[in-house]
């Protein structure tokens, strides 16, 4: 009962944070001061839905993971889901799987796209007293790290001409492993190993919703 309890303020609080940073990204504007944007003259103007911190938290995950940030608000809602639920070890197999897989679709992302492709590389200005120098990178830094590790992995190894579609095929292997490991059927990732009566539930869901698009 007591672990129970525990899981259902844990899965609270995650949805609530998961909700906050959506807010914040989904608002974020480059202009906003933050660490890459110094602002003076007190024309500190604030876009932000999130207010300060909102702002800073929006800069540095967009920083960190790019758009793939949407992915990991996805792994985080899911993982609340399972918290809320009370199925501990369920949110855990959730969490591991979802993040190798946000690791892999980072990697793609950056190898794909480089730069952001909404903001990429150029410097923004939000005023007249703001220089703001901001650069996004598809995938964020992680991504980038992640995608020339591979590419550097298997250029060592003496294939550089398909390095790079060779780290498209071992990141999609990794992803598509992290989201098959272990299931026992095609719910599994959803709801985890050993829930039968959510894989149930799940399933008479997807039963109506195919019934009612044939007809």
């Amino acid at each position: 009962m007591v672990v129970r309890k525990a899981c259902h303020v844990v899965g609270i609080l995650l949805l609530v944070s998961t909700l906050f940073l959506v807010l914040s990204v989904s608002s974020y504007s480059p202009g906003d001061p933050t660490g890459n944007c110094y602002m003076s003259q007190g024309k500190n103007i604030v876009r932000n839905l999130g207010g300060d911190v909102g702002a800073g938290l929006a800069d540095w995950t967009l920083q960190a993971f790019g758009r793939t940030v949407v992915l990991l608000a996805g792994i985080a809602l899911l993982g609340a889901w399972c918290l809320f639920r009370g199925r501990f070890l369920t949110a855990v197999a959730v969490a591991g799987r979802g993040l190798l897989c946000f690791a892999a679709v980072s990697a793609c992302v950056y190898l794909t796209f480089t730069h952001d492709p909404m903001w990429g590389t150029a410097k923004m200005f939000a005023g007249e007293h703001a220089d703001c120098a901001v650069q996004i990178l598809a995938g964020g830094i992680v991504g980038k790290w992640l995608a020339d590790s591979a590419v550097a992995s298997l250029s060592h190894l003496g294939v550089a001409s398909l390095s790079r579609p060779g780290a498209y095929v071992i990141l999609g292997i990794a992803a598509f492993g992290a989201c098959a490991l272990g299931s026992s059927t095609r719910y599994s990732l959803l709801c985890g190993e050993g829930s039968g009566a959510s894989v149930v539930e799940v399933g008479r869901l997807w039963g109506l919703c195919r019934r009612g698009l044939q007809g």
